[in-house]
């Protein structure tokens, strides 16, 4: 039996950037989704780099679900507090 998601790889250079080539895909492709990852750059190499994750998150017309690395997802766990009811 088979198991997860069937992908397809797609190269596309007729775009200026990755996210407007992702979300020119997920047009083409009539997506019901995107989703995508993230690395968590933040303050200078987010700006010097941007965000691939971020700009789909805010163009896209259609939901998009953004996974974050491990690391990022590590970090996020250890900075929560828990919650305790009384």
């Amino acid at each position: 039996m088979a198991r997860g998601l069937l992908a397809e790889p797609l190269v596309s250079s007729t775009v200026a950037s990755a996210y407007e080539a992702i979300l020119d895909a997920a047009g083409r492709l009539d997506s019901d989704l995107i989703v995508i990852g993230c690395r968590g750059l933040r303050g200078f190499s987010a700006t010097v780099l941007g965000s691939t994750s971020s700009n789909v998150l805010h163009h896209a017309t259609i939901p998009t679900l953004v996974i974050p690395s491990e690391a990022v997802a590590r970090a996020r766990s250890a900075q929560r507090v828990p919650v305790v009811s009384s």
